[in-house]
């Protein structure tokens, strides 16, 4: 066997060049140096065993630069600098969007006339006339228009076929997170059902139900002109009276649109009306009809209601 002699290549690089003449010693030195090792056949029952692995001694700064605060801070630096850029990119996009809802609305107002007729010292609204053609054009789901006095609440309720879609999605179905109002998937709005539930977000941006906190201040559930909620479809117009204001945690009881007898519903009626923050003082039973909104409180973990009964 004829060993080649070791030539350095580099600083940090060695390849040992052997030649290998029995097939025995071949299969040898291929099994002890398989690992890190190329085998290069040059002619018939001869190799040439080259020996790549390198030996690379690291720069004393890199070493010290690994353990040391430097890379803390530094690592602590980017991850910070990319927090704050997806944040701003964040505010962005809500903004946009708060914006589009905005835009939304005043467009929205194109397809309502407002007959007014005239009083002894101002205008006073009579009825609305709404352009439901006009607002199915834009989207088929408009089924109803609510307003309610004093929270600025005056905008058209769309339908979907689940409680989710309209949470995320605005009255155009493009993506929002300031969502739409939207009336309870199992509802029928054609005036049989006993408890209509629209629900909407409460933004901070003041969009949608944000407003609905202020039912719950005096100064709101006090003034007589705030009672009334008007609900429009296009089988006609129906004004309901507030019965019940209130905060309640998380659940489904007072959603709730289905009841098997009149003895249930009258519980149900019973129940929601003495919930409320201000007593209302109204007579209800179960031949009556009622309007529930509801929109979250400041938490997730409450949600502010209102109840209103159809007269």
């Amino acid at each position: 066997m004829q060993i080649a002699t070791n030539e350095k290549t580099s600083k940090n690089t060695y390849v040992m060049n052997k030649v290998i003449d029995t097939e025995d010693q071949d299969n040898q030195i291929i099994t002890e140096c398989q690992k890190n090792n190329m085998l290069i056949p040059i002619k018939s029952n001869k190799l040439i065993l080259l020996n790549t692995s390198l030996i690379i001694s690291k720069p004393r700064f890199i070493k010290k630069f690994r353990n040391s605060k430097y890379l803390k801070l530094a690592t602590i630096y980017t991850f910070s600098l990319l927090i704050v850029a997806f944040s701003f990119v964040q505010i962005g996009r809500l903004c946009n969007q708060k914006n589009t809802t905005e835009e939304l609305t005043k467009k929205i107002h194109g397809y309502i006339v407002e007959n007014s007729t005239n009083g002894n010292e101002k205008n006073v609204l009579d009825k609305y006339a709404v352009d439901f053609n006009g607002l199915k054009s834009i989207n088929p789901d408009t089924k109803a228009w609510i307003k309610v006095n004093g929270i600025g609440l005056d905008i058209p309720v769309v339908q979907g076929e689940d409680n989710s879609y309209y949470l995320k999605h605005s009255f155009d179905k493009s993506y929002n997170v300031c969502g739409w109002a939207f009336a309870d998937y199992r509802n029928r709005l054609d005036g049989t059902d006993k408890n209509i539930v629209i629900f909407g977000h409460n933004r901070k941006d003041g969009n949608m139900f944000s407003k609905m906190t202020e039912i719950l201040e005096q100064e709101w559930y006090d003034e007589a002109e705030n009672k009334n909620v008007t609900f429009i479809t296009e089988g006609g117009e129906t004004t309901y009276e507030v019965f019940s204001i209130y905060q309640i945690e998380v659940e489904d009881y007072y959603i709730k649109t289905n009841f098997r007898t009149d003895e249930e519903y009258q519980d149900f009626l019973n129940l929601i009306k003495s919930r409320s923050t201000k007593d209302y003082n109204m007579n209800l039973t179960a031949k009556d009809k009622i309007l529930t909104l509801s929109t979250c409180g400041k938490d997730n973990k409450h949600r502010i209601v209102l109840h209103a009964k159809e007269l």
